[in-house]
């Protein structure tokens, strides 16, 4: 086992070749700044790139072997951790086991956190971006096999999002979720699921969205989309070939909040397409059954 811990004032430019064809590099500009790298296996490559102040830095990489992504600096190794932070004060942490996985966390920013979890034995991707300050992104990955990929991308203050795809059942899965504004929470669950794919993308203030695929489902798809502040939206889908789509524009009125919908469907063959325009509006489906088509529109 390799280990490399870099601390100090001003840390520039360091590379280091292991036997194995192991390879890491950390980078380091500023001040109390942290990076530490440690891979156990062959054909490893991990890199962290630092600017500012007090910024915390992790990569651990266990396994070894197999085929490189394209995505990947060194397209020989078969583990593959990026982690770049400017500014003051984030938190970056990287871990994988297994082989054939890229991870990578960018953040530019103040008080930025970011957390990614690998383990599989192939064909796990995930990719973190965050600017701004106080953002928190959270990525779990846990799968027999892949393939399976989750981003999330926020610009803005105390936005959240989570994407969790941590069940050895999990196959063939697509998570991204974006944000832009403040305060926003996105949440995406796909648990013992096949050939699914979900996305989220909310620009505003203070909007929720959540998505759900579990229960052994396959070839289904469900989509947030939200513009304005204080909008509500939960998809949950446990049954096969569902496609869900809410669309929602609209601001919320003092207390009362925006736009909010509820979707819960059980059964087979569903689709269900919901916009709202304007604010205030509440809409609430429930589908028991097979072949069943909804499509709700309020608003102007």
């Amino acid at each position: 086992m390799k280990k490399i811990v870099m601390t100090g004032a001003f840390l520039l430019s360091l590379t280091v070749a292991y036997a194995q064809d192991n390879q890491a590099a950390i980078a380091q500009d500023g001040e109390g700044l942290f990076g530490t790298i440690d891979q156990t296996g062959a054909s490893l490559a991990a890199a962290i790139n630092q600017s500012g102040e007090g910024s915390i830095a992790g990569i651990i990489q266990l396994g070894g072997n197999g085929g490189g992504g394209e995505e990947s600096a060194d397209a020989g190794a078969s583990l593959q951790a990026l982690i770049t932070q400017s500014g003051l004060e984030n938190y970056a942490d990287i871990y994988q086991e297994g082989a054939s996985q890229y991870a990578a966390i960018s953040q530019d920013g103040e008080g930025n956190g970011a957390e990614i979890s690998q383990i599989s034995v192939f064909g796990l991707e995930a990719v973190i971006t965050q600017s701004g300050s106080g953002n928190g992104a959270f990525i779990y990955q846990e799968a027999f096999t892949g393939p399976a990929t989750a981003s999330i991308t926020q610009v803005g203050t105390d936005n959240v999002a989570s994407i969790d795809q941590s069940d050895f059942l999990t196959i063939n899965a697509s998570a991204t979720i974006y944000q832009e504004g403040s305060n926003n929470l996105a949440t995406i669950s796909q648990l013992n699921v096949f050939d699914v794919t979900a996305s989220i993308s909310q620009t505003g203030n203070n909007n929720e969205a959540h998505i759900s695929q579990s229960q052994g489902v396959s070839g289904i798809y469900g989509n947030i989309e939200q513009t304005g502040d204080d909008n509500y939206a939960d998809i949950s889908q446990d049954g096969d070939n569902n496609n869900y789509e809410i669309i929602q524009n609209g601001n919320g009125f003092l207390e009362l909040g925006g736009n909010r919908s509820n979707v819960f469907v059980e059964g087979d063959f569903n689709t269900v397409s919901v916009t709202q325009l304007g604010g205030l509006n509440f809409i609430d489906i429930q589908q028991f059954g097979t072949g069943n088509v909804v499509t709700a529109v309020q608003g102007q």
